[in-house]
């Protein structure tokens, strides 16, 4: 929970693939990884069969996982070596405990938005952006034709 007068909390790192840079949120209420279906079309990367069909988020709701990726990523120049579930249900990357309990020891400093491994550099930390929020799901008790973009 945040008070509506504050600014979000800074918990985005740069994840890079290749090239390409994507904001990843670290979130430690998540138990994996996962990226959003549309962001591993945009790459053209291949979704592989994944044994977990489905887990809960932290309100309850389902949440559909189609498969996983097997993609050479990194986060702060540290490969991600932890499988990367997929769905269609979010937006954007999620960097799960998974992941972070597989980096070891770290320094995350709140004060100043940033985290450092132990053989690097202090990284500094953003915002997730406002335009990545989407709603990917509604529900309606009556039939209702929805115009695009609405």
């Amino acid at each position: 929970m945040r008070l509506l007068n504050e600014a979000k909390a800074h918990t985005c790192v740069w994840v890079r693939w290749k090239k390409r840079r994507i904001s990843a949120l670290q979130d430690t209420g998540s138990d994996i990884t996962v990226v959003s279906e549309d962001l591993v079309r945009r790459m053209k990367w291949k979704i592989h069969p994944s044994s977990v069909p489905s887990v809960r988020a932290a309100n309850g709701e389902v949440v559909l996982l189609t498969g996983v990726i097997n993609e050479d990523v990194t986060v702060v120049g540290r490969p991600v070596v932890s499988e990367i579930f997929v769905s269609p249900d979010l937006t954007g990357v999620i960097l799960g405990l998974d992941w972070l309990r597989s980096q070891g020891e770290f320094l995350w400093d709140f004060a100043h938005d940033r985290k450092r491994f132990p053989e690097g550099r202090w990284i500094g930390l953003h915002q997730e952006r406002e335009e990545t929020v989407y709603i990917r799901r509604i529900y309606v008790a009556e039939d209702t034709i929805l115009q695009p973009a609405h």
